[in-house]
């Protein structure tokens, strides 16, 4: 098991880097802003504290394909290897992960990173409630918010279900 830090507190990332044997450090915006820091110093920080050989995964900003491009780019090129960009799985995301995959020189090979984090999100555990719950109010349910528990239920098992089978054709490819 790696363990990846969901953080942008960088005294703490440095304490339990030192403690632990971090994978590395995910990050999106939100979590960024909440830090009250200016979103380059945080990524430089990370870079900083982080050895070549810890992942650092970074989410764009931008919603328009150019912007996704440019931002991608940019981020891609802060660090020589182990930098991870997170593009939002939208309609302009993935014209930008396709393209991204264009100009990828290892274009058949998908890190086991990236398929862990398209499996969790594809389950959709953040956003899907929202979504639905707005939806239901929106065409006049009565109690919009009951099906919560059955949507963080069904999430959570397609989520589980899914880094199960990850596992299983990572093992299977590993002993074959």
């Amino acid at each position: 098991m790696k363990l990846v830090i969901d953080s942008s507190d960088i005294q703490k990332i440095k304490e339990l880097n030192e403690l632990l044997t971090v994978a590395g450090v995910t990050t999106n915006p939100t979590i960024i802003t909440k830090s009250g820091r200016p979103s380059e110093d945080v990524i430089n920080d990370l870079i900083d504290i982080l050895s070549p050989d810890q992942l650092i995964f970074i989410q764009v900003v931008k919603t328009d394909f150019e912007g996704i491009m440019e931002e991608a780019k940019y981020i891609n090129s802060l660090r020589e290897k182990n930098m991870v960009v997170k593009i939002p799985v939208t309609h302009e995301g993935l014209k930008a992960i396709k393209e991204m995959q264009e100009l990828n020189k290892n274009k058949d090979t998908a890190t086991r990173s990236m398929i862990t984090f398209l499996v969790i999100n594809t389950a959709s555990i953040t956003i899907m409630p929202t979504t639905i719950i707005s939806l239901r109010m929106y065409y006049g349910s009565i109690t919009p918010e009951s099906i919560i528990p059955y949507i963080i239920i069904t999430s959570t098992l397609s989520c589980l279900i899914g880094l199960i089978i990850d596992r299983l054709f990572y093992l299977r490819r590993r002993y074959v």
